[in-house]
């Protein structure tokens, strides 16, 4: 049965309609952002196919390495779903539709934590709001949000109808059937539903041990008979409507327990702390919130928490039903919780309530990592390769790296095949360590390998600005291979073959490479050449760092000062621009005779402990042509002061006194 939390007045209809409906444009809005996933390109083009064809695919249809590997495909109805929504209208509905089933989520979790806290608490809207916040990093166009909407569900209906049978024996089997031809996250309907039986078997013998009431002994039978005639209902709807049969509900259960693969996919590593701070900042909260609220210990809560807990610490695809199952369980101890009584903590809870909408909806907006709005996420989707591809490359076999592969599939497959994408029920495990592995680490065998699968194409990722894979420095140093296009996410090369040759000699890199930011190689002879292939670069790649740095410097170097001081201006107004953007910036303003804006860049650095005793120095020279000599006197002694052995700076202090002394 519903409870009513213990200090909240009666609940106030509008207002509560009024808040459901700020809830849902909160939560929108923070599900509202660019496609930030790599995997979604695969559901696409899956959906794609399974309209084309008709049928659901048992064979790994989409790449040239492996296309007659088994396929067991579970997840086939919402990738339809998908593909459905982009070809109709596009990234924008694709997007807007992913935020409409976030935010369908979060309602039906809200109403399950209201459910528990009383219809006049407003715990369980505070609560949905840090989950909301935390949970967003994890609201991607993929059927794992179908998957989190049937266990919101699930867990809703079965807090109102736990003791019907006819829900335990014919709804959740049903629910279950369907479940199991949706997507692998089907298990965690059965361990919630294990849970919930675990937790009641604890509870019987608990009560038992202290002569308290408690339910019949048979009553405990109806949930677990529920889940085994949901687990034959599960099996029998795959075999018949799945061509790969039962073997699907046994693919997440398999790489979940395989420590190859908790090893490589990401999905399958803890969250990071890094990244993941407010997570297990909740997940310590809510241990503390039970530990102090011992007394008040609901098993039907706390067994799934536990489970659920454990789960999304060990692995991140996890986290959002564990954040959906807590909700209700964190909504039910804090309103047992509150100390102070009456209208003046449901006043303040009501009017803060919207602040802190608002605010965090505004930190969600300006995230860097999920950018609000409608687009591709750069570090997944590099649209400007892409486009230099389809406008310049032939039609050709490409290995890549795995994160691409899901965006090659939506936007240049057929064209150009991958080598290998997300698909983890696609590719066994041999494949990873014999195929893929050897050729992606540069290993002895790439170059045959290669030669094996005939590609004559490799597409790259930058993880880290100036760190460059293993593979792309062996391609580098191979001279039967070229660098032709690159931008701050991706960098392709070609293979010098006959049919590749002419884009080789059109657009191949041969001074410019991303993994050397010195740009050591820039000399007055070499300025030239370099400035054309960083603006050629610029064409395509007009947001590319390392192409616009490398004009300024190859301008710097040719004595351009004008364009050099323009470049560098613009650099170092990006966030975090280093000590060398503002170094050059100076000595470019220094010698155009801009000495106060000059003078300025060197106070920042000097601010910044940018480059020790530069500035001082160059600040010496600046004062030497105002002919303040005491002030040009004290920089000198500030940047020998930072730098006592600097040769540069020992002659000018020789040369300043014999000045003087003249």
């Amino acid at each position: 049965m519903p409870t009513q939390g213990l200090n909240t007045p009666p609940p106030d209809a509008r207002t509560t309609r009024l808040l459901w409906f700020a809830f849902a444009l909160f939560t929108f809005t923070c599900a509202f952002f660019h496609v930030s996933d790599a995997d979604v390109g695969y559901h696409i083009r899956t959906g794609e196919h399974i309209l084309a064809t008709g049928r659901i695919p048992d064979r790994n249809t989409f790449s040239f390495a492996i296309p007659d590997a088994p396929w067991t495909l579970q997840q086939w109805w919402p990738a339809t779903m998908y593909s459905i929504v982009w070809s109709q209208g596009g990234l924008g509905a694709l997007i807007t539709f992913k935020a409409l089933l976030a935010t369908a989520i979060m309602l039906v979790a809200l109403a399950a934590a209201r459910r528990e806290a009383g219809p006049g608490s407003l715990w369980p809207f505070w609560v949905m709001t840090v989950i909301v916040f935390i949970a967003r990093v994890r609201f991607f166009e993929r059927p794992d949000l179908v998957t989190a909407l049937l266990f919101a569900l699930l867990l809703l209906v079965d807090a109102r109808k736990e003791r019907e049978r006819a829900w335990q024996w014919i709804g959740v089997p049903l629910l279950m059937a369907f479940w199991g031809n949706t997507h692998a996250g089907y298990i965690y309907g059965f361990v919630l539903l294990c849970c919930w039986s675990a937790a009641e078997w604890i509870e019987w013998i608990w009560r038992g041990r202290r002569n308290r009431p408690r339910v019949e002994f048979r009553e405990l039978f109806v949930r677990p008979v529920g889940i085994a005639l949901a687990g034959a209902a599960a099996v029998i709807a795959t075999q018949v409507i799945n061509p790969s049969g039962y073997r699907v509900l046994l693919v997440p259960i398999e790489q979940f327990l395989d420590t190859f693969w908790r090893a490589v996919i990401q999905e399958y590593l803890p969250p990071a702390w890094a990244t993941s701070k407010l997570f297990y900042l909740a997940v310590a909260t809510l241990v503390v919130v039970q530990l102090v609220s011992w007394q008040r210990v609901k098993l039907r809560f706390l067994v799934p928490t536990l489970a659920f807990g454990y789960l999304a610490c060990a692995t991140q695809r996890s986290m959002l039903v564990f954040l959906i199952v807590a909700a209700p369980h964190a909504a039910f101890m804090l309103d047992r919780l509150a100390t102070v009584r009456g209208e003046f903590l449901h006043w303040a809870q009501k009017t803060l309530l919207a602040p802190a909408w608002l605010a965090l909806a505004l930190v969600a907006t300006q995230d860097r990592t999920h950018p609000f709005g409608v687009g591709l996420h750069p570090a997944f989707y590099p649209a400007s390769v892409f486009r230099f591809m389809e406008a310049e490359v032939p039609p050709q076999r490409v290995f890549n790296e795995m994160r691409f592969g899901g965006s090659m599939l939506w936007w240049l497959w057929p064209r150009f095949p991958p080598f290998i994408d997300g698909r983890g029920d696609a590719y066994p495990t041999e494949f990873w360590r014999s195929e893929y592995h050897p050729v992606l680490m540069a290993g002895a065998e790439w170059r045959a390998l290669l030669r094996k699968h005939q590609t004559h194409a490799v597409l790259l990722p930058i993880v880290t600005a100036g760190e460059m894979p293993g593979l792309a420095k062996a391609l580098k140093a191979d001279p039967a291979w070229a660098l032709v296009a690159f931008n701050e996410s991706a960098l392709l090369f070609l293979e010098r073959t006959a049919t590749n040759q002419p884009v080789v000699a059109k657009h191949e890199f041969r001074h410019l490479w991303p993994g050397d930011w010195t740009f050591a190689n820039v000399t007055p002879d070499s300025s030239v050449p370099v400035k054309a292939e960083a603006q050629r670069a610029l064409g395509f790649a007009p947001d590319s760092v390392f192409a616009q740095t490398a004009l300024a410097r190859a301008s710097l170097v040719a004595g351009e000062f004008e364009l050099a001081a323009r470049l560098l201006n613009e650099l170092t107004r990006r966030p975090g621009s280093g000590e060398n953007y503002w170094r050059d910036l100076g000595f470019a303003l220094t010698r155009l005779g801009r000495i106060d804006e000059a003078e300025r860049v060197f106070s920042h650095m000097i601010r910044e402990g940018f480059a020790r005793g530069y500035p001082w120095f160059m600040k010496f020279h600046i004062q030497l042509q105002r002919g303040s000599g005491a002030e040009a006197d004290r920089c000198l002694t500030e940047a020998l002061k930072a730098e006592p052995l600097n040769p540069e700076y020992l002659a000018a202090r020789r040369q300043f006194d014999a000045a003087i002394k003249k």
